[in-house]
């Protein structure tokens, strides 16, 4: 157990979701840099036109057979770094991946029994919570696609909100521990792209860092004081 200290800033904590190729990569270079991105899906490539600084700080997982060791080992080598913001590119991507080799490795040829999705939300909340503990003067980024959920009200009325492509234990976690949940948007009067940051019954987000309810594309990571 360690005492926060008053006034002292905390690093931020963001889960962006959205749409394949809507700019949940793109908008990265726009955080507090320096910039540690791990491409978990390789759609990285499109920081080649856009990151023409050089903010971001590209790696990528060379064996996906080993995919939670190679993110351990990107851990440890940020955690002792410069880098401002970290980020993990996406977790949609993961959750897909670990699946698939959880297949492999079992004995039901291919198929994943149903203590395999119990111990992925196991893992992945174990690891995301080392990631907060082992980062803890970082900020961290985590992506997601997005897809509608599944509530029916007590009226007897089914909505379909979007939210981020996880398992819902594991969007549980995020809505609970994150500090901002965000869904990238389209405005069709304005021809822009931005992000909302307030809960309704059309999408899943909140905003525990500041009073805005959305922010234009190229300023969600500036935080009011």
């Amino acid at each position: 157990m360690k005492k926060r200290e008053k006034g002292v800033k905390t690093p931020f904590r963001v889960l962006i979701y959205g749409k394949q190729g809507d700019g949940k990569t793109s908008v990265t270079r726009f955080a507090p840099g320096p910039v540690a991105l791990l491409t978990l899906d390789n759609t990285d490539k499109v920081l080649d036109n856009v990151d023409k600084d050089g903010v971001v700080e590209r790696f990528y997982i060379e064996d996906y057979s080993k995919i939670l060791s190679e993110i351990n080992e990107f851990i440890e080598y940020v955690a002792n770094s410069e880098f401002k913001t970290v980020v993990f590119d996406n977790l949609s991507a993961l959750e897909k991946v670990w699946f698939v080799n959880a297949a492999d490795e079992g004995k039901n040829h291919g198929i994943n029994s149903m203590q395999d999705y119990g111990k992925y939300s196991n893992q992945l909340i174990k690891m995301l919570s080392y990631i907060d503990s082992r980062l803890k003067d970082k900020n961290v980024i985590y992506t997601a696609w997005q897809r509608n959920g599944e509530i029916w009200l007590e009226s007897g009325q089914k909505i379909t909100p979007f939210q981020p492509d996880l398992r819902d234990s594991v969007n549980n976690y995020f809505m609970g521990t994150v500090h901002a949940v965000t869904h990238i948007k389209y405005d069709q009067e304005k021809k822009e792209r931005y992000w909302t940051l307030t809960n309704s019954t059309n999408e899943y987000a909140k905003n525990q860092i500041d009073g805005r309810k959305r922010a234009d594309f190229d300023k969600l990571f500036d935080w009011e004081a």
